[in-house]
């Protein structure tokens, strides 16, 4: 709750769920996790619900007042890929109501079928007349955002939702003004994040090097990822890795300032870029933007913490 704004989410077992002491239960932790058992479908073990009240207070502001989206998790693995929607135009079966409206005595567009007329009027002006909406739907159905999954309950999976509230017109990325989000567990959830292995930062970056104050040298960092198989992992398999400096008050001692690239070539951003003749993963780092005398310790990390962690991709240089 927010802003006046009464928000919730929530997943439950379907209705036609084969153990029918679980139809329409709710398996919830009490902290926003629900977990469901791997299921066989046709439909997914559970659908997600939210609820709308524009106006907690009053009962007075319309749905209109304000917008509402729902991100919806796209990705079954432990990562999470967000396609957010106005839930109250992108289903045309939501029920309304309002502070007075019994429970199960909502108004739907569809009940006006089959005059489709009166259905799209009543879809786009029901926010216009009611503060409160409803909605359930599964993550099978085809307009689950972002395309509905065939099957999502025969694997371990991960899904997260996020119901908000923003000013009109403000667009998905706005303040928000109230919010809610769960997570949903199928089996054991989605996959946690692989381990990546560094063969450790090529020549001349393999050694402690040291390069004078102010001399705008370029540190080239070059590293090959492989997976536990051994396999050298490419954009197509990973997202790029980013470099990561800390700072020591030490000193270091060799210096190898012929092996460096020359000044001007620095890398913008910290993502390091693919070379694929040489199958490395590589980044210029600019030695001017580091002023204070010491050593400085060069990690390599994952571009996406989710999906892959990595090792022994580290490395060190001095500023004297």
């Amino acid at each position: 709750t927010g802003s006046g704004i009464q928000l919730g989410l929530r997943a439950k077992y379907r209705n036609d769920y084969p153990v029918v002491a679980l139809r329409g239960t709710i398996p919830s932790d009490g902290a926003g996790t629900y977990t469901f058992p791997v299921f066989g479908g046709p439909r997914g073990p559970f659908n997600y619900e939210f609820s709308i009240n524009s106006d907690v207070v009053a009962g007075l502001s319309p749905l209109s007042a304000c917008d509402f989206y729902l991100a919806v998790d796209n990705d079954p693995s432990g990562c999470v890929s967000y396609t957010a929607v106005k839930p109250l135009f992108h289903w045309v079966d939501n029920s309304y109501g309002n502070d007075a409206t019994a429970n199960g005595m909502g108004v739907e567009p569809t009940n006006l079928l089959p005059d489709l007329t009166a259905v799209n009027t009543a879809y786009l002006g029901y926010p216009t007349t009611y503060s409160i909406a409803q909605g359930s739907q599964n993550i099978t159905f085809g307009d689950y955002p972002g395309g509905g999954f065939v099957q999502p309950g025969p694997a371990d999976a991960t899904y997260n939702y996020e119901l908000y509230a923003v000013a009109s017109g403000d667009g998905p990325n706005g303040a928000r003004l109230a919010s809610v989000g769960i997570t949903v567990v199928v089996g054991s959830g989605g996959a946690g994040p692989s381990l990546l292995t560094c063969t450790g930062f090529q020549p001349p970056m393999d050694k402690v090097v040291s390069v004078k104050k102010k001399s705008n040298r370029v540190l080239p960092f070059k590293v090959q990822i492989l997976d536990s198989d051994g396999v050298l992992q490419t954009p197509a398999d990973i997202a790029a890795p980013v470099i990561q400096i800390t700072f020591d008050s030490g000193t270091g001692p060799t210096e190898l300032t012929d092996e460096f690239l020359s000044s001007g070539k620095g890398d913008e951003g910290n993502q390091f870029s693919y070379e694929s003749t040489s199958q490395t993963w590589q980044f210029n780092l600019n030695s001017k933007q580091f002023t204070a005398a010491g050593t400085y310790f060069v990690e390599a990390v994952s571009g996406e913490s989710c999906a892959y962690t990595l090792v022994g991709c580290e490395g060190v240089f001095t500023i004297q």
